[in-house]
């Protein structure tokens, strides 16, 4: 597996959540670098990141699993790391 392409998969990954947190906070301009960023995008992510092996696919399941959970509850979004993992 080519670091490089672990790098890019990285930086998908951060570019992503990044703009997933400005769709959240409902700002009216993103930033130039995730103008191009869609739903599309993640499908593509996480298929590179299975391909990969840097997620499985049962990972991906799970992380699916505790999102829905989670979203379901409207419970805060945890602010400390130990109770973030505790989620997965």
């Amino acid at each position: 597996m080519s670091i490089a392409r672990i790098w890019s998969l990285l930086v998908d990954a951060v570019a992503y959540t990044s703009w997933e947190a400005y769709k959240n906070e409902e700002v009216k301009y993103l930033p130039q670098s995730l103008e191009s960023i869609t739903t599309d995008s993640i499908i593509t992510f996480l298929n590179s990141a299975v391909e990969t092996s840097f997620v499985k696919v049962e990972e991906i399941k799970r992380m699916e699993k505790v999102y829905n959970d989670y979203r379901s509850t409207n419970a805060e979004i945890p602010k400390k790391r130990e109770i973030f993992y505790g989620y997965f």
